[in-house]
């Protein structure tokens, strides 16, 4: 007997029809004109009497993703909540989020960080010295350098030095007010991500912020390290036109351009939204991979303190982990109930995510969210679900324009 999978999303444009099998995670492109007529709606009787006419490489195509499929126990082992559970899970540090200092030059009104900023410096350069020591011995691939303020702390230039002699790839997150006084740091980075969302000062969100400055000094930048800076957007209910200024303004002046939709940090916050139409979606190549959280044994967040957190947007004391400066930090880390947790999280195991047919796509969104504004990591992220929904769209329809430009230009 030959089966259909009838639980399949289907997007059309032209001539060619994507389909997405939500159970095995897969997706595949074929002829539109050709599924409409041999596979769509087809019943099992009626696939079986069209098998010896159909197209052998079509064919193909639609066993491989499960979209047509001969048994039905073979077809369910393949499901993709199966290889969830296989996936690797052991600890492995690759980015490590380091806030030098929560001291900071700003109050930015959206700041996910806003309750932990302005303590105390508790770590002295010999003691992140030491940090990075570990960090090397367990393989970290990339320090990110932040805060607060990461270039408030006069010996951020050797810390940055101690990274890149420790040979780790070092990234900075800076609001840029210091960047011309610390330009030397900007020189030995990797990459730095530079936060910028209007040049309007009537609704400038970050209070202290002097936006002619900061337009001035990215002008007079060496033109040489631009390649390496990307200036980042937040958008947000009251900034939601002004993105598309920013990014014209960084792409014209030599600079990268990126942006992210404003996160609540409570309920009371979900109203400061933009307007799904308004927002600059990141159609890259879409992941199929499930969207894993690797908060806590992929990457970390470590305190100006040497606290370390599951990640950089959870600096939550109900989610302390462990000090880098104990002897047997890594051991607990590893052996953690948080970092199980984190371990075990499955969009599975959302209510209203795990009845979504895009669920393996989005995997539920970042889970910093639920924790934060609705009281759980495993709730369901509903301030973000349309958000989220919008764009698995745009990226699936993103694959078919892809198909169709390296089509017509093979022409």
């Amino acid at each position: 007997m030959l089966y259909r999978e009838k639980n399949i999303l289907e997007i059309s444009k032209k001539n060619k029809t994507l389909l997405y099998n939500p159970f095995w995670n897969r997706a595949c492109v074929v002829d539109k004109n050709w599924y409409e007529i041999n596979i769509k709606g087809k019943d099992e009787e009626s696939l079986e009497l069209i098998l010896s006419d159909i197209n052998r490489n079509e064919l193909e195509i639609l066993f491989n993703n499960g979209i047509i499929y001969l048994c039905e126990d073979t077809y369910k082992r393949k499901g993709y909540k199966e290889k969830i559970k296989q996936r690797n899970k052991d600890l492995e540090i690759n980015i490590v989020y380091l806030h030098v200092t929560q001291r900071c030059n700003l109050k930015c009104s959206y700041c996910y960080n806003k309750k932990n900023l302005n303590k105390k410096d508790q770590l002295s350069f010999d003691q992140i010295n030491a940090i990075i020591n570990k960090l090397k011995k367990i393989g970290t691939k990339k320090i990110i350098i932040t805060g607060g303020e990461p270039l408030l702390r006069n010996d951020i230039l050797e810390i940055i030095k101690k990274i890149k002699n420790s040979e780790i790839a070092c990234e900075l997150l800076t609001n840029a007010v210091l960047i011309r006084e610390k330009k030397e740091a900007l020189d030995i980075v990797d990459n730095v991500i530079i936060s910028l969302d209007t040049f309007k000062e009537s609704i400038n969100e970050r209070k202290g912020l002097n936006l002619i400055k900061i337009r001035n000094d990215l002008l007079t930048l060496d033109k040489n390290l631009r390649d390496k800076i990307t200036l980042r957007s937040v958008i947000s209910k009251v900034s939601q036109s002004e993105w598309p200024i920013i990014k014209e303004f960084a792409l014209k002046n030599g600079y990268n351009f990126t942006s992210s939709i404003f996160l609540p940090n409570d309920k009371k916050e979900i109203e400061n939204q933009p307007n799904i139409n308004s927002i600059d979606l990141d159609l890259s190549v879409i992941n199929f991979s499930g969207n894993f959280c690797g908060a806590s044994y992929k990457e970390i967040a470590i305190d100006s303190d040497g606290t370390i957190y599951p990640c950089q947007s959870l600096i939550e004391c109900s989610l302390s982990i462990t000090n880098i400066l104990n002897d047997n930090w890594y051991t607990e880390l590893d052996n953690s109930v948080i970092t199980n947790k984190f371990r075990n999280l499955s969009v599975d195991n959302i209510e209203i995510c795990k009845e979504c047919n895009i669920r393996y796509l989005c995997g539920g969104g970042c889970r910093a969210i639920p924790y934060k504004v609705y009281g759980g990591l495993e709730k369901y992220s509903e301030c973000m679900c349309e958000y989220q929904k919008e764009i698995v769209k745009l990226k699936l329809l993103k694959i078919l324009d892809s198909l169709e430009e390296s089509e017509d230009n093979g022409k």
